[in-house]
């Protein structure tokens, strides 16, 4: 195994020199709690959210984490209380560390990535076999090219399979995990399947819900930013305020529970009509629940109570351009921006107005700088991943595609988004998994059902893809949730076209004829 160095002898030249006004220029330019990267690194650091810190090998003081740095072996990884962090490894990997995480890297054995999780918890997406080994103090996990989360807490480590396989064992006994399977460990004794457990159902901590800026409620909103949400439940059962039922909202979407999100957002607005929170709450649910043109009028009455709320211009700019006015839609960006032009969200919703206008450049850009604000973003890595690969980067546009998984674990969307950059690079096993847990997460969206289609006829398989294809068609309208009425013709063309393909193959030439016309 290569030995790793970190680069210090710039620095130690420097000083041995004694040039005083090299030193201090240094100084300048480097915080004190500078870094040293790795020149072979094992991990660098994609996404932080609030207090993470670093220990080097060897050495005993902590110092702060910063975006992009590059960890050697041996290297310790601190996530305190309230945050989070996501880091990209050696080999293609992502990890997402919880809050209260303490992670070892215990470094590369050839092309395999070992970790110690002394505590807390981790999500993980890998899609190189047998690439990631991970030892707890109850129990290992090796891994396929897999997604799986792990926790460890006092007396025993728990392990979820959301796709692929992973093997758990220690010195008691071994299971072999397989996709929705969970076991626990506890000490002294061999794994334990538990089919009570979901593993979708551990990685509440790992899913991004959006901010709306609740003034009496701040503290309690930062934990559900920060993915604290049990936590936040426990405060917000007993309260009844407008913005106590907005935060209510924001939770129940992004676990997927629509209806109560109607209900929340509808006893915010009962108990203070001139809520903006609860107006911006309220179309977030009537967006989830596929009611568009309602959710534009929440947010329009959000903006006109209160013009100078950042967050309500943000979100009616969002409305915009699903919609498809895309000029209407850069307009209220613009007006974000205006407002508060170092809130990353401002930038991200004007990075899509720019990509929307095939302006990938600009749009590359400005996710860039909303990324450096805010790393923690999902929506700005997924902008930054379909600039890419629109700008002909496939590699680098699918890699950010997966950092934008890790940050929101739940997101369709999303999903199918990964799946297609999957099947653009002929893997179609990785696709299908994608889209299969992007069905689940949504049944109601079509996309996935659309990609599946055309991976399936891409293997040879018309009648299947022809099944998949009409449900597509079947659920187009309810993409009303992201496109709009002149997009959904234009699905409707592309999926029409789809299925008279297919028809021809299986030799309906007259169908393929009728549904071409059609």
């Amino acid at each position: 195994m290569k030995i790793m160095k970190r680069r210090t002898g710039g620095l130690r030249s420097l000083i041995t020199e004694r040039k005083a006004l090299s030193v201090f220029l240094l100084v300048l330019v480097l915080p004190s709690s500078a870094f040293a990267a790795c020149e072979d690194w094992v991990a660098r650091i994609v996404s932080i959210q609030g207090s993470v810190d670093i220990r080097a090998s060897g050495t005993q003081a902590w110092q702060v984490a910063g975006l992009q740095q590059t960890y050697c072996e041996g290297d310790v990884i601190r996530v305190n209380a309230t945050s989070r962090a996501a880091l990209e490894l050696h080999n293609e990997t992502i990890i997402r560390l919880n809050q209260n995480s303490t992670l070892i890297l215990s470094g590369p054995k050839k092309d395999v990535s070992w970790l110690d999780l002394i505590k807390g918890s981790l999500h993980a997406i890998t899609r190189v076999p047998r690439s990631l080994k991970i030892k707890t103090p109850f129990v290992n996990a090796a891994v396929e090219g897999t997604e799986f989360q792990v926790q460890v807490k006092e007396d025993n480590t728990l392990v979820g399979v959301i796709e692929g396989i992973v093997k758990v064992s220690n010195e008691y006994g071994n299971l072999l995990l397989a996709q929705d399977q969970s076991a626990i460990t506890y000490k002294g004794n061999a794994p334990v399947l538990r089919l009570d457990i979901k593993p979708a159902d551990s990685v509440h901590w790992s899913l991004y819900y959006p901010r709306l800026n609740v003034g009496g409620l701040q503290q309690v909103e930062d934990l559900i930013s920060a993915g604290q949400v049990e936590e936040a439940e426990i405060i917000l059962a007993s309260q009844t305020s407008a913005e106590a039922f907005s935060l209510k909202t924001i939770i129940a979407i992004a676990n997927n529970r629509k209806q109560q999100a109607l209900d929340f957002s509808a006893q915010a607005i009962r108990v203070d009509q001139n809520s903006v929170a609860g107006y911006m709450a309220r179309s977030y649910a009537l967006q989830a629940n596929f009611e568009l043109h309602p959710a534009l009028k929440a947010a329009q009455k959000a903006v006109s109570i209160d013009g100078q709320h950042t967050l309500a211009w943000v979100r009616l700019a969002e409305l915009y351009l699903t919609l498809g006015d895309i000029d209407k839609g850069l307009a209220a960006a613009r007006k974000a921006v205006e407002l508060k032009p170092d809130l990353a969200r401002t930038q991200v919703i004007l990075g899509y107005a720019h990509l929307l206008q095939h302006n990938t450049k600009k749009a590359r850009q400005v996710f860039a700088r909303s990324i450096k604000l805010d790393s923690s973003d999902p929506l700005a890595r997924l902008g930054t991943g379909l600039a890419e690969i629109r700008g002909g980067n496939l590699r680098k546009g699918r890699r950010e595609i997966e950092i934008a998984a890790s940050l929101d674990t739940n997101n369709a969307q999303i999903r199918s988004y990964l799946g297609k950059a999957y099947l653009e690079e002929k893997r179609n096993k990785l696709a299908a998994d994608q889209f299969a847990l992007a069905k689940q997460m949504d049944p109601n969206d079509p996309t996935p059902w659309l990609y599946n289609a055309l991976r399936k006829q891409s293997e040879n398989k018309p009648i299947e893809a022809l099944n998949e294809l009409q449900q597509s068609i079947k659920l187009n309208n309810n993409r009303a949730v992201y496109r709009s009425s002149f997009q959904l013709d234009d699905d409707r063309a592309t999926r029409g076209a789809g299925l008279g393909r297919i028809y021809q193959e299986l030799g309906f030439e007259q169908l393929a004829l009728k549904e071409a016309t059609r």
